[in-house]
């Protein structure tokens, strides 16, 4: 028996996007993210063509929340038509992570996307990047993603991290 005990944490944002929620759920899945998220590359593992379902499962290496090593990813919700997808993200040995994305109409043909972060530590490691994981921190994670999907539906470029 160990003596670890594992912390959690929930954080949720929601971010305006000025697109409709059709132009905008998509760019959540794998191979669309590519397209505002600097230095997003995924590996499909089952199904191997990268088609987005229910179960899909992929792994990144090195992306977000400055991790190293791979990270294993499971899609646990795919519904299209109602705008929402959750993942399972596991890092072995440091933590596991629940997204969750909902889109909904806004005004004007916008999107609010209300993203949730669930983590949960596996090791110390993860309790630590837990302890880190502050509101304010995740505001300005989130907030990036505001900054970055709008600047690539503007220009229909990334935008460089650190912007």
């Amino acid at each position: 028996m160990t003596s670890f005990t594992a912390k959690r944490i929930s954080r949720t944002g929601t971010i305006r996007l000025y697109a409709p929620p059709e132009t905008i759920f998509p760019l959540f899945t794998p191979e669309e993210e590519k397209k505002w998220a600097a230095g997003w590359e995924f590996a499909p593992v089952y199904p191997g063509d990268g088609q987005v379902e229910e179960n899909f499962i992929f792994t990144t290496r090195t992306h977000d929340h400055h991790h190293q090593g791979q990270a294993i990813w499971i899609v646990s919700h795919y519904d299209p038509a109602a705008c929402r997808i959750a993942y399972y993200r596991i890092e072995p040995g440091d933590k596991v992570g629940h997204i969750q994305i909902d889109c909904r109409a806004g005004d004007g043909g916008q999107t609010l996307a209300t993203v949730t972060y669930i983590y949960t530590g596996l090791a110390q490691a993860g309790n630590r990047f837990i302890e880190g994981f502050t509101a304010a921190h995740y505001q300005e994670f989130i907030g990036f993603w505001e900054q970055a999907i709008n600047h690539y539906l503007e220009t229909g470029k990334t935008l460089p991290p650190g912007h």
